[in-house]
């Protein structure tokens, strides 16, 4: 972003919103003075642009959703562009136009005034890339585990097949292989991968370990972008699947059906890393 200082950005601001600063009058100010003008603007809207300050005290960023008396150093709207994009292109150009101007009058009720990143047609351009931005950010990376020849395998076959494994059941009835590294400080979730009924919904139930329930197959899987190392749980998931497919006599598959080939998982994922990476520079 040309335009905005990212270190005067929300650290909610992932480069997925569009951003409208507004330049503060030379005065001190607190929430309550700007409160009644800047919230609760298009309440029904799912792109409403929503408040974020800057504590002036602390330097963090919060969402402006209380009054207080707290004062505050900088002020921005952000409009989450994947909502806008749900609006036919005219009537979000519409929105812009409109959202702009109002943007623009309540920031003057304080002494303010509003300072969009870009203009309409660039704010467009840059909804386009959104839905680039968040195919990569969601892509995930799955193997499926399934049983030869159109077969199936009880609850109690899975269960111990993943806990021979080293598998950890948990959270959603479902089993995970637990990261130990997990912390607070690196923002990683706590699971590398979980293990879930994949062509047939359902849950692993304690209570369907003595009954008939089967399922087909079950899918490792894990978001590329929630790891610093994603080839590294790759790693890991492959070594698992593999062992829960040895304890079973399953085959190892890709999700379209066909046999797993580690070197082409490998590859897609780099490919998807390298374009998560560039647009992440972009933002």
């Amino acid at each position: 972003m040309d335009s905005l200082n990212e270190q005067l950005l929300p650290t909610y601001y992932d480069g997925t919103q569009l951003v409208i600063r507004v330049q503060l009058p030379d005065r001190d100010l607190t929430i309550e003075h700007v409160y009644d003008h800047v919230s609760g603007m298009r309440l029904d809207d799912g792109a409403k642009p929503w408040p974020f300050y800057r504590d002036a005290n602390t330097g963090q960023w919060w969402s402006l959703n209380t009054n207080a008396n707290t004062p505050i150093d900088r002020l921005v709207w952000m409009i989450p562009l994947e909502q806008l994009r749900y609006k036919p292109r005219p009537e979000a150009e519409h929105f812009l136009d409109t959202v702009y101007a109002e943007l623009e009058n309540a920031a003057k009720e304080f002494g303010g005034s509003s300072e969009p990143e870009c203009n309409v047609d660039d704010a467009l351009s840059k909804m386009d890339g959104v839905a680039e931005l968040l195919a990569v950010r969601d892509t995930e990376v799955v193997i499926l585990v399934r049983a030869p020849d159109g077969g199936a395998y009880t609850v109690a076959d899975w269960w111990q097949a993943c806990e021979k494994s080293g598998l950890t059941y948990g959270d959603g009835n479902l089993f995970w292989l637990l990261n130990e590294s997990a912390s607070e400080d690196n923002d990683e979730p706590y699971e590398y991968f979980s293990v879930e009924p994949y062509s047939q919904s359902g849950y692993f139930h304690l209570g369907d370990l003595s009954s008939p329930v089967m399922f087909p197959d079950v899918a490792f899987s894990f978001r590329v972008r929630d790891f610093a190392d994603p080839s590294g749980v790759l790693d890991k998931m492959v070594a698992m699947a593999t062992s829960v497919a040895d304890h079973l006599g399953a085959d190892l598959l890709a999700p379209d059906g066909s046999a797993f080939d580690a070197t082409d998982t490998r590859q897609r994922l780099d490919h998807a890393i390298e374009r998560l990476r560039a647009l992440e520079d972009a933002k």
